[in-house]
C-alpha cells in the first residue's frame, strides 16, 4: 500500500514541478534575457512574441491529451469460440501419439467428452461505467479472427477487471481503471495515460517543447560572451539537456511509428532480446509473443506460431500508411465494429510471413490443442 500511495504522490507531484518549471522559463527567458539582455528592442519583442506562441502551443496540447483521453474500448468484447478449435487440435495430436507409439491408451478423443473451456468464467468486476454505453448484453462467445495475438497456450489476452478480451492492442491502466485501444505508455510528466485517442496530441505535444527549448537554446547561445544572469545560465543548462532528451524521444517516436509498434511493444521485444542475448532462458515463453493463425488446409484446425523480435505484426509496409493509422481516432459502438477494425490490424507482409513459416515448417509451431488447459483457464 506504501508503494501504491508513492507512486500515486509521485504522478502528481510531477506534472505541477514541470508546469513551475515553465513559470522559471518565462520568468528566466522572457524578463532576465528578453527584456534585459536583449539590447536590440525589435529583436527582444520578436522573441518574447516566437516564445510565448510556442508555448501556448505547448500548454494547449498538454489540456487536449486530458480532453481527448487515451480512449476506452467502449463495449465489452466476449471470448472467442475456441472449444471447437481446440478439441479438433486435440484429436489430431492423439491420433499423431498414435502413429509414433506414443499414446498411453488407443482410444481417440472423444470430440463430446468434457475438456477444459476456452471461455473464461463468469466475472464479478464491472467495467466502469463511464466507458460504457447502455446495451444489450454481448453474446456469451464471438467466432474467432483468422489471426489473432495469444499466449504460449493460443489463448487471447483477457482482462478481468473490464470482463472483455484486450483486442486492438489494448491493456489496462490502473490511472484510468480501464483498458487503453492502442495502449502506448503512461507520461508521467504530463500525468496522463497516452492511447489511441490522445496519441497524436502526445506527439504534438513533444514537438512543440523541442521548437520551444531549441529557440531559448539557440537565442541565449547567441548571446554567450555577454555577462548573463544566473537565472539564465539554470535555464540554458537545464534546456540543453531537455533538448537532448525530447529530440530523441521524437527520434524513438518516429522509428516506432515506422513500425507501427508502440511503446510498450518496444520494451516487450527489447526485455525478450536481452534475455535471449544473455541466455536468461526463465520466462522467454511467457515474454515472447504467439498468434493463434487458422490452418490454411485443414478445415478446423488452428495453429500457435511464436514470433520473433524482428516481426513487425502491424507494420503496413509504408510509414505513411502507419503514421496514418497511429494519428486515427476511432470510436466503435459494437463488438462487430471492433472485430471489423481488429481484422485489418495485421499487415499483409507479415501476415505472409506466417504462412510461409507454417508452409516451410519454420520454427517450433504447434497445433492448438496440444497443450493441456487447465479448468477454469481465461480466454
Amino acid at each position: 500500500m506504501k508503494t501504491v500511495g508513492f507512486v500515486t504522490l509521485v504522478r502528481d507531484v510531477v506534472p505541477v514541478l514541470v508546469l513551475l518549471y515553465m513559470g522559471f522559463l518565462e520568468y528566466s527567458f522572457c524578463y532576465e534575457f528578453c527584456y534585459r539582455t536583449v539590447e536590440r528592442r525589435s529583436i527582444s519583442i520578436s522573441l518574447i512574441g516566437i516564445y510565448n506562441v510556442l508555448l501556448c502551443a505547448v500548454l494547449g496540447t498538454w489540456i487536449w491529451v486530458f480532453v481527448e483521453g487515451p480512449g476506452c474500448m467502449g463495449v465489452r468484447v466476449p471470448p472467442y469460440d475456441l472449444d471447437a478449435s481446440y478439441r479438433r487440435g486435440r484429436g489430431v495430436v492423439e491420433v499423431e501419439k498414435e502413429e509414433d507409439g506414443e499414446a498411453a491408451d488407443g482410444e481417440l478423443e472423444n470430440p463430446h467428452d468434457h475438456r477444459p473451456s476456452c471461455s473464461p468464467p463468469p466475472q464479478s468486476h464491472p467495467i466502469s461505467p463511464t466507458c460504457l454505453p447502455t446495451s444489450p448484453s454481448p453474446p456469451p462467445t464471438i467466432p474467432p479472427p483468422s489471426i489473432f495475438l495469444c499466449n504460449s497456450q493460443g489463448l487471447p489476452a483477457y482482462c478481468t477487471a473490464c470482463q472483455t478480451l484486450k483486442v486492438l492492442r489494448s491493456h489496462h491502466t490502473s490511472s484510468c481503471s480501464r483498458c487503453v485501444p492502442t495502449m502506448d505508455h503512461y507520461c508521467l510528466f504530463l500525468g496522463s495515460a497516452i492511447g489511441q485517442n490522445n496519441y497524436r496530441d502526445f506527439i504534438a505535444f513533444i514537438v512543440s517543447v523541442d521548437c520551444l527549448l531549441l529557440l531559448s537554446v539557440v537565442a541565449i547561445l547567441c548571446y554567450i560572451k555577454k555577462h548573463l544572469h544566473p537565472a539564465i545560465i539554470v535555464g540554458l543548462s537545464v534546456n540543453i539537456w531537455l533538448f537532448l532528451m525530447v529530440s530523441n524521444l521524437i527520434g524513438s517516436s518516429l522509428s516506432m511509428i515506422r513500425y507501427n509498434e508502440t511503446t510498450i511493444e518496444r520494451l516487450a521485444k527489447r526485455d525478450l532480446r536481452r534475455r535471449l542475448r544473455k541466455r536468461k532462458n526463465t520466462d522467454v515463453e511467457v515474454l515472447t509473443t504467439y498468434v493463434n493463425v487458422r490452418h490454411p488446409t485443414l478445415e478446423g484446425i488452428r495453429l500457435v506460431v511464436p514470433l520473433s523480435v524482428k516481426d513487425c505484426p502491424y507494420d503496413k509496409g509504408t510509414f505513411a500508411a502507419n503514421f496514418k493509422e497511429r494519428m486515427t481516432r476511432c470510436r466503435f459502438c459494437n463488438v462487430e465494429e471492433i472485430m471489423e477494425y481488429e481484422k485489418k490490424q495485421f499487415g499483409a507482409d507479415f501476415k505472409r510471413k506466417v504462412y510461409e513459416r507454417i508452409a516451410h515448417e519454420q520454427g517450433p509451431v504447434r497445433v492448438f490443442g496440444e497443450a493441456l488447459l487447465p479448468a477454469g483457464t481465461t480466454a
